[in-house]
Order: structure tokens, then C-alpha cells, then sequence
């Protein structure tokens, strides 16, 4: 049998019988030596019309016709009927029990009954000797040849449709991968008609290699030391390998011949393998295995049959498709049933109202304890039935609400709900929207919370804030009355009490100047008495109209040069007492936030302070300075002075405290106090240290920017 090779859609070459103008193998079956040499020359020595040649074997007998064809392949047979070894009625079942081979009848049997029984029974022709010639003989066998090849082509045809149908079927109705791949490679075998056919997956690896997962056919015992790998390696050179690599049809027309089928050669021929293809299974762009088909002749994969595995190739691409497909759809679907689940086992559960619904505002579900809060039974929740039960003052709002919510949602609003009972709680409502079912819309879930205890301390804290601000109201009036009543009474401080006391001293004076050397000494004594206590009376009232003044007066702040300030208080006491030593020191760059007035009458307080107090020193040290102590502007004026018992640190700025006597040292016990005053309207801090003996350290500190109390 000729054959001529032709390249197959998929690139992989195929071969391809040709019949016209090439040599046809034809064994005559006849046992008179006179009619076989006859036939034998008819065919070998003339060309055909079609230009095709012959070539013929003769065998006398069955037994001799069962050895040539069990070792030669014959495309025509020529048949004698009778013959010396078998019955004539059975002639030509035991031939084409040997052969598939088209027969050609050649016989000198003239019954026209015979004839038709054999062409029945599968013969092509009926021929009677005598009446026969070269070119008939020759047409018959031509003809006989060119049907057998037509009616092979149809039955392969119809074995591909049945193949491809069942293939459709598994791909279509496999719940797995390994069912799909095991159905697939019957399908080959026992519909195809191949010898063995089997389904390899990648295994990542190093080397990945392909590892069989189904099979089906003959000899599966092929695949036990099989090794296939996706390397540059003998075993990665194969078919299956180059498939999976390539992604295209690989074939191997002749295992005997084929170089890089060399590592599975042996196996092969073994297992009576000749010729196989190997297809990819493309799932998704990626090659995730090969199928392999395997005959057990030479050159079987022409372009059809090469075509018909490709797309069983394809389609079962499909059907893994398909399976991993609805894996993942069930997967979806087993999470989306658990999620609802949980979702409900959660509603049930919880100890606030839950509720799902349209974006109309439609109820679809709520859990039970979304009926205990609203005291209405489920079916009349359900649906917008829930919206008749709003409190009328409400229900426009709500309802206006959910009419624009789909373009504007709102997360929360509260309204009132009328129970069945009759009563009216407060509710609110928290929503999130999400995707309705099948993408159709939004939807809400929601949780309703009863909130009339809130809304009813709410309400209660209102009310008690009305009744506050009243009552503040008041009280500012009250204190405004107050304040305007301590002016006046600073102001009769200032003028009405003040004037007598300076008559007085003026008085004491007059009476020193005009009649000092006529009054007696004890009369003398008591006028410096009356003087004296009228001075410090006087004193104490400037004191008290200066600390009253600290109250009221409005501060304005301003960046203040404390060094500044500190220099000139301290000069100005330097030049009243020359007499005294004093080593006095500044900090230079000291500033601060401040009302500059406020700020240097306390610090001329406190430098006063230390100026007196250290009168007993031989060398007085007095010390202002800065730093910063929790983010304030601190400042301390320190002295080494009498000091005081630290006990007192506390009580030293309250008014009229004094830890000295007035014959020690004198002072209204007002200063101090006048400082506290002073800071404490800044939002600062004053506090004092000191060891009796040694000296005191007075600190101010004041916020960096103007203080909240002003």
C-alpha cells in the first residue's frame, strides 16, 4: 500500500492513502496453477487505465492464503471458490475471517443464486471465468478497492460521530475531573477503535513532569515505569511532552523509527504500539495535561483521525472547564448558604432587632427580637405593612426618607413607633445597603434598637440645662450686682475712708511741728502711736483696693520683657535704700504672654518681698530667672532671706497671713495674695520653697498664650 504524507491543520504530518497511479498488493486465491498464472499476468504486465501497477501473490489453498496474510497486508483479494481445503459455501467467510480486504470473486460456478448469496455475504464482485478479460479484472479489482476505501472511510466516519457524540455526553454530564478523563479514554478506545489511549496531568515539580491519571485499552501495565518530564531531558522530547510544552498535536507515525521516542521504545513495541498522538488539554490559556492515543499500526493517524482526537482533545478542555466551573459555583453556593446561616443563626440570636429589606423600604425578614421591640406580631411587619404603625408626627419624614434613599442613603434615623399595646416608644434605625439577589438593585440591612430611655434622659438633661441656664442667668446677675457693689465699696475705700486717715496723719504731724517741744514724752509717744497705726491702716486699704482692683480689671495680653521689668523694679528699690549691699542678677530674654500691668505688680511684690526680707543679710543675693516646666513659661525669684517654715507654703497666699511680726518686718499680709490673684487670672500657677534660715524661692508660671480665665 502506497502512502503519501500531507500536513494536517495542527502541523504534525499525516498520512494519506492514495490509490490512483500507485502499486496495489493483490493475493489471488486459486488452486489450478493454469488460471493463477493467468490472472498473475493480466495484472503484472498491464498498466490499468488509471496508470495504477499491481503486484500478486498466489496461494493454492486456505492454509496457504492464512500464511501469507497473517505476515502481509493485501489491498484487494482475488477468490476462487472452490477450493481443495474448504467447502465452497464457506470460502469466503474463512477469507475475510483472515482479511478485511476487499474480495473480488473469480469463479467458474455460473449460478446466479450463488452470486448473489456471496455479494450479500461481502464480496465486491462476481466474476465467471471465461468470461472475463484483462481490463475488466483490472476494473474490478480497481473498483472493489476504491468501495472497500469509501465504505472504511464512512465506518470511520460513523465512529468518530458516535465517539464524538458519547465525548459530548461525558463532557456534559461528569460530576468530576477523574470521571471525565476515565469516560474520555473509553470513549477513545472502545468507540474510536484505538488500542490504548491514556490522560496525563501537569505536576509541578522540579522538573515538572506529567503524570498519568486515567487510562483505557490494552496493556495498561505500559504506563508503570512511564516517565514523561517538561525538560530538556530524552524523557522531555516525547509527543506528550512536546504537546504540553508546544501546546500543539505532536505525533509519532512509527515508534521503531522515530528518534526522540527512544526511552519508551522497548515498552511500546512490547505492548504492540505503533504509531501514536498526543494533544494538549488547554483549560483556561494554561496546558494543564495531554491525551495520548496509541495504535497498533503504522502511519493510523491520517488527517481525519489526527483532526478527530484534537478535538476530543478540545472538548474535554471543555468539560474540565465545565467541572471546575460548577466546583466553584457550588463552592459560591455551599459559602453563600453558610454565610446565610450564620447570618440567621446570628439575627436569631441577637439581643437587638434585625431586619432585611428592599430599597422601598419593603420587609423581606426580621428576627424575633425586632418583634418584641415594635409589639406587633411578624405578618404585620412584613412587607410595608411596618409603616402603618409609624407615629403619625413621624411618618411624613420616614417615609420622604425612604423615598430618596436609593439616591442619597441615609445611615441612621430615629422615629416613633406605635406599639400594639397602644404605647409609643423611640427607635432607631441603623442601615447599610448592599446588593440586592442577582446584582437587581439594593437592599438594606438594618438593626432597630429601642432608644426611649435615651430619648427620655435626653429630654430630662434638657430641661435640666433650660433650668441651669436660668439659674446661671441669675447668679450673673447677682454677681454682677455684687461686683458693681464691691466698686462702689473700693471706691468709698478709695475716697471716703482714705481722706480721714490722711488727716489724721497730717494732723499728728502739724501737732509734732507746732507744739513738739512742749508736749510731754509719754504725750509724744502716743502721737507716733496714732501716727504710725494711721499710716498702716492707710497702707492696708491701698492694699485691699489694689487686690480688689485685680478682679476687675480687664486683662489685655501683650509679649512682656520680664527681664525688663525685674531691672527697673529692682534699680528703683536700689536707689530708695543706697546705703544697703545687695548683689542682684537678671536672666536676660525672659518674656512672656501677659497683662503687662498684672504682671508687674506681682513681680514687684514678690521682688519687694525678697528686698525686705533679706535686710539682715550682710550681703543680700536676690535672683530672677526662667525655665520651662511642663510646656509654661515658669519664672522664680529667688533671695537668701529669713525664709519661712515650708508648712506654710500653702497658706502664705491667703489674704492677711503673715509668718513674721510687724516689728520684724512690716507688711498688710496682702501681696502674696495680690500675686495669686494675678496668676491665677492668667491660668497660671504661683507656689513658693524655702528652708527657714536660708531663703525662699517664689515660681510664677504661666501658659505660653493667654490663659482660658481671663
Amino acid at each position: 500500500m502506497a502512502v503519501q504524507e500531507h500536513q494536517a491543520s495542527s502541523g504534525t504530518c499525516i498520512p494519506t492513502l492514495v490509490v490512483a497511479g500507485k502499486v496495489l498488493r493483490v493475493l489471488v486465491v486459486e488452486d489450478n496453477p493454469v488460471h493463477a498464472r493467468m490472472i498473475e499476468r493480466w495484472l503484472e504486465n498491464v498498466r490499468g487505465l488509471a496508470g495504477t501497477q499491481y503486484m500478486v501473490r498466489v496461494a493454492g489453498s486456505i492454509a496457504a492464503a492464512r500464511q501469507l496474510l497473517a505476515h502481509e497486508q493485501f489491498d484487494a483479494i482475488v477468490l476462487d471458490l472452490v477450493l481443495p481445503d474448504c467447502p465452497r459455501e464457506e470460502t469466503l467467510q474463512q477469507i475475510r475471517a483472515l482479511s478485511s480486504a476487499p474480495v473480488v470473486v473469480l469463479s467458474s460456478v455460473q449460478e446466479e443464486g450463488v452470486a448473489l448469496n456471496l455479494l450479500r455475504e461481502g464480496a465486491q464482485d462476481y466474476l465467471v471465468k471465461g468470461q472475463v478479460d484483462p481490463d475488466r479484472l483490472q476494473r474490478s479489482i480497481r473498483y472493489a478497492v476504491q468501495r472497500h476505501q469509501l465504505e472504511e472511510e464512512l465506518r470511520r466516519q460513523n465512529q468518530a460521530l458516535r465517539a464524538l457524540s458519547e465525548c459530548n455526553y461525558v463532557v456534559g454530564h461528569a460530576e468530576s475531573e477523574a470521571e471525565l478523563y476515565a469516560e474520555v479514554c473509553k470513549v477513545v478506545v472502545r468507540r474510536a477503535g484505538y488500542r490504548f489511549a491514556w490522560i496525563g496531568l501537569v505536576r509541578h515539580g522540579v522538573p515538572p513532569r506529567v503524570e498519568p491519571c486515567a487510562w483505557d485499552g490494552f496493556a495498561p501495565s505500559y504506563l508503570e515505569k512511564i516517565s514523561i518530564t517538561l525538560d530538556d531531558a530524552p524523557t522531555g522530547k516525547g509527543p506528550a511532552a512536546r504537546a504540553v510544552r508546544y501546546g500543539r498535536p505532536q505525533g509519532v507515525q512509527d515508534v521503531l523509527t522515530d528518534p526522540d521516542f527512544e526511552p519508551w521504545r522497548d515498552r511500546a513495541v512490547a505492548h504492540g504500539y505503533r504509531s501514536l498522538v498526543a494533544v494538549p488539554i488547554c483549560v483556561q490559556d494554561q496546558n494543564i495535561g495531554v491525551l495520548c492515543v496509541y495504535s497498533e499500526h503504522v502511519n493510523a493517524f491520517d488527517a481525519k483521525a489526527a483532526e478527530l482526537i484534537e478535538e476530543l482533545g478540545t472538548n474535554l478542555a471543555v468539560g474540565v472547564d465545565r467541572i471546575r466551573a460548577e466546583q466553584e459555583r457550588r463552592r459560591a453556593e455551599a459559602e453563600r448558604r453558610l454565610a446565610e446561616s450564620r447570618f440567621r443563626l446570628l439575627a436569631e440570636v441577637s439581643p437587638i432587632g434585625v431586619a432585611y429589606g428592599l430599597a422601598d423600604g419593603g420587609c423581606v425578614y426580621l428576627n424575633d427580637r425586632t418583634c418584641q421591640l415594635l409589639g406587633r406580631p411578624r405578618h404585620e411587619l412584613l412587607g410595608q405593612g411596618w409603616k402603618r404603625f409609624i407615629y403619625e408626627e413621624d411618618r411624613p419624614r420616614l417615609v420622604e426618607e425612604w423615598r430618596v434613599w436609593e439616591t442619597a442613603p441615609f445611615e441612621s434615623t430615629e422615629f416613633r413607633f406605635v406599639q400594639q399595646t397602644g404605647a409609643v416608644i423611640w427607635v432607631n434605625l441603623q442601615l447599610a445597603a448592599v446588593r440586592g439577589a442577582e446584582g437587581n438593585g439594593l437592599a438594606v440591612v438594618a438593626t432597630i434598637t429601642d432608644v426611649t430611655a435615651r430619648r427620655r434622659a435626653e429630654e430630662a438633661v434638657e430641661k435640666l440645662t433650660r433650668d441651669l441656664e436660668r439659674l446661671v442667668a441669675e447668679r450673673t446677675r447677682q454677681l454682677e450686682h455684687a461686683l458693681r457693689e464691691l466698686e462702689a465699696f473700693n471706691h468709698s475705700l478709695a475716697h471716703d475712708i482714705r481722706a480721714p486717715l490722711r488727716r489724721v496723719i497730717a494732723y499728728c504731724e502739724l501737732l509734732k511741728l507746732r507744739c513738739g517741744e512742749h508736749v510731754p514724752e509719754q504725750a509724744r509717744h502716743y502721737v507716733n502711736l496714732v501716727r504710725s497705726n494711721a499710716a498702716h491702716l492707710d497702707r492696708l486699704v491701698e492694699d485691699l483696693v489694689n487686690l480688689a482692683r485685680v478682679r476687675t480689671h480687664r486683662l489685655e495680653y501683650r509679649e512682656v520683657d520680664v527681664s525688663k521689668v525685674c531691672t527697673q523694679v529692682l534699680r528703683t528699690l536700689e536707689e530708695a535704700e543706697p546705703e544697703r549691699r545687695v548683689d542682684w542678677r537678671v536672666e536676660p530674654g525672659l518674656r512672656a504672654c501677659a497683662d503687662p500691668y498684672l504682671l508687674e505688680v506681682a513681680l514687684s511684690n514678690l521682688l519687694e518681698n525678697a528686698w525686705k526680707y533679706t535686710r539682715g543679710r550682710e550681703v543680700a543675693r536676690i535672683e530672677v530667672g526662667g525655665m520651662n516646666v511642663d510646656g509654661n513659661v515658669t519664672f522664680y525669684v529667688r533671695d537668701n532671706g529669713c525664709g519661712f517654715d515650708p508648712s506654710f507654703a500653702e497658706q502664705i497666699f491667703t489674704p492677711f497671713t503673715r509668718l513674721h511680726r510687724a516689728d520684724e518686718f512690716e507688711g498688710t499680709g496682702i501681696g502674696l495674695a495680690t500675686v495669686q490673684r494675678i496668676i491665677a487670672r492668667h491660668n497660671g500657677r504661683v507656689w513658693a520653697e524655702s528652708t527657714p534660715g536660708e531663703g525662699a524661692t517664689f515660681y510664677l508660671s504661666l501658659p505660653p498664650g493667654p490663659g482660658r480665665n481671663a
